[in-house]
């Protein structure tokens, strides 16, 4: 986990590092042209880059800071009692994040696309365990057989409901097998890790204690699709 944490972080971290090291070769050059005499161009050409530079400097410092907080309050939410109004579009990049570590599968690529921000009255724990265990299917079954692969999980609300789909491009589901996808200790991973418990714990979740409805689509060599409703208000 710290290792994936540390992965995520590199990125605007060293983005970080070059624009601050491109910043100081050019405030030096700058300082050497004042010495020398120094023209209006240059000046506005400096101030033109630096600008930009600082500006992404600050973006991408930005970004490591949401990181680290995102994940400080993963860890605050392992209370699965606690209630409060939180970002389902924060919750689901967070958990695809954190999936992807898990997995330990860097040749499947996860988008996330939100409508905007969706607030909700909720718990954000059993949100994340839900869509934890939605994604470990889709990583341990969807890309079993196969490099490479992409996830698509996209998030839309009225004013009562938000409606959350999870999409990926791996290898379907028999009618068979789709019609048990929820039943306990059904898997088709068994002595391969699987549990059968993973996705009847999404919908115990969802149906038992979220007052939502989760529903299933798929085709064989067509990928699957997860559709999960759940109020915007969780019921007292």
């Amino acid at each position: 986990m710290v290792v994936g944490i540390a992965h995520e972080l590199n990125t605007p971290i060293g983005n970080a590092k070059v624009l601050a090291s491109a910043l100081e070769d050019s405030t030096g050059q700058m300082r050497h042209a004042l010495d020398n005499g120094i023209r209006r161009s240059e000046l506005s050409d400096y101030l033109e880059t630096t600008e930009e530079s600082a500006r992404q400097l600050v973006g991408n410092l930005d970004r490591a800071a949401a990181l680290v907080a995102r994940f400080r309050d993963t860890a605050a939410d392992r209370r699965e009692g606690e209630r409060r109004r939180f970002d389902v579009a924060e919750l689901l990049r967070d958990c695809a994040v954190l999936a992807r570590i898990r997995a330990e599968r860097q040749d499947v690529q996860t988008e996330v696309h939100v409508a905007g921000p969706i607030e909700v009255d909720s718990y954000p724990a059993l949100w994340e365990r839900m869509l934890l265990n939605c994604l470990a299917n889709c990583y341990q079954h969807a890309f079993a057989a196969r490099e490479g692969g992409n996830i698509v999980i996209t998030a839309d609300a009225d004013a009562v409901r938000t409606t959350i789909r999870i999409r990926d491009d791996g290898v379907g589901i028999s009618g068979e097998n789709l019609e048990r996808i929820f039943d306990p200790f059904f898997t088709t991973a068994l002595g391969q890790g699987g549990s059968g418990l993973g996705l009847h714990a999404v919908y115990n979740i969802v149906t038992g204690v979220l007052d939502g409805d989760v529903a299933v689509t798929s085709k064989p060599g067509h990928g699957t699709t997860l559709i999960i409703e759940l109020p915007r208000t969780t019921p007292e």
